[in-house]
């Protein structure tokens, strides 16, 4: 982190180190999109992420972005069904971050994936 003020922010793409990983997990150092909320970003040493790999992909609520959005280079999918709690040690690099309809689509496989209703859940922080 550039200072020790700083905190990764929800939205945010960061080169992340998954490994080791385990079973189907996501591994290798990849792009990732922090999801958890800014509040909990600057408080805890863990963030929520979802990995990206590349390539554009079809599978329910992978997410596609294209270049140049969150500064990523090449076409990718947001693996959106792998959310894992990383430690902040793990993010190696910010590259960008995801445009706020992205953020939306986020949100709705997020909302989809745990069963949530529709709409805001939580007040604003």
């Amino acid at each position: 982190m550039p200072s020790r003020f700083s905190f990764p922010r929800r939205g945010s793409i960061y080169l992340v180190q998954f490994d080791p990983s385990f079973g189907h997990e996501v591994r290798k150092e990849r792009p990732a999109v922090v999801i958890s909320s800014d509040h909990l970003n600057a408080l805890a040493a863990t963030v929520l992420v979802m990995p990206i790999t590349s390539g554009r992909y079809s599978y329910y609520h992978w997410i596609t972005l294209a270049p140049p959005e969150g500064g990523l280079r090449k076409v990718s999918s947001i693996v959106t069904e792998q959310i894992r709690a990383v430690d902040k040690r793990r993010l190696q690099k910010r590259l960008g971050a995801v445009r706020p309809r992205t953020m939306t689509k986020i949100e709705e496989a997020i909302r989809d994936h745990c069963g949530l209703p529709e709409g805001r859940v939580l007040p604003l922080s």
